[in-house]
């Protein structure tokens, strides 16, 4: 569905901006890295999923379940 979608698109951008940020963290002096990685754990991508009623949202997160996302490169995942 469109929702679905622009959930998978939110999440593919949110895990992007995450992932340059854990590779940007590798790049540094050892030193720093362990607390920068655990900086970085907090801003990990997350979704919030409001509708109308809880039945609205445990229709859109069973869609989520059964169905996934597709990340960049066209493969499915399930978001967890």
């Amino acid at each position: 569905t469109t929702l679905v979608a622009v959930l998978n698109s939110l999440h593919i951008r949110q895990y992007n901006k995450y992932y340059d940020e854990v590779q940007d963290i590798i790049a540094r002096p050892s030193a720093n890295r362990q607390a920068a990685l655990d900086s970085a754990r907090k801003s990990m991508p997350r979704l919030l999923v409001c509708a109308p009623s809880n039945a609205a949202v445990d229709n859109v997160i069973l869609k989520i379940l059964e169905d996934g996302f597709v990340d960049g490169k066209g493969k499915r995942y399930n978001p967890s």
